[in-house]
């Protein structure tokens, strides 16, 4: 027996293991087609005041580490290292800079706290 497609319910679908019945290729294939928004023209519906307390408050939202256990220079230079248990000056030196990926990571640096 043929299991058809849950999307168009013409071809036949993908049968998964972990995931069960899948839309079929030509359907997959059209949903990569659909563009997927970057987080450069996504939208920011946050009011005026959220959005001047982003600016203002921006380094409060800095991390100590990053997933894979990377110490964050802009933490560092921020906040310092008193906070942190176990962080050598050897760490210090090793530290590096992790938010420059992100969008509008230059406001941090201009941020109050």
């Amino acid at each position: 027996m043929m299991t058809k497609c849950p999307a168009c319910n013409s071809n036949e679908a993908i049968i998964n293991n972990e995931y069960g019945v899948l839309p079929c290729e030509s359907c997959n294939s059209e949903a990569n087609k659909i563009p997927k928004p970057s987080a450069k023209t996504t939208y920011d519906f946050a009011s005026p005041v959220t959005k001047q307390q982003r600016k203002e408050y921006a380094k409060s939202m800095l991390q100590p580490y990053t997933g894979d256990g990377t110490l964050s220079r802009e933490y560092v230079e921020a906040w310092g290292t008193d906070k942190l248990a176990g962080v050598t000056k050897k760490d210090i030196k090793k530290a590096k800079y992790v938010y420059g990926n992100l969008p509008r990571h230059h406001k941090i640096q201009n941020s109050k706290i």
